[in-house]
């Protein structure tokens, strides 16, 4: 999935990346997409908030998952994101 991080502001770049290639590396092809929203949605921010809310969906959530997931917490965490909302295209 390609992502473009070119309308975030800079210091939101390379976390951004970084979380989403833990999500393309743990989902694969399941991976449909990455969407932020809260404070993370006023892009106008110069600083990234300290707490990052997102909507990951995928095409279905196996339990596997979750769980490897559930494992990068602390790496979730150092790079200021919440535990995403899981969602599938049925779900929405």
């Amino acid at each position: 999935m390609p992502i473009d991080v070119t309308k975030l502001p800079v210091p939101w770049r390379g976390p951004v990346q970084e979380y989403v290639a833990l999500l393309q590396a743990l989902a694969r092809e399941r991976l449909l997409a990455v969407t932020l929203f809260g404070a993370a949605a006023d892009a106008g921010r110069a600083v990234p908030p300290a707490s990052i809310q997102s909507v990951v969906v995928l095409d279905r959530v196996p339990l596997e998952f979750v769980r490897e997931l559930g494992a990068q917490g602390a790496a979730l965490c150092r790079l200021g994101f919440q535990a995403p909302l899981l969602m599938t295209p049925e779900y929405i």
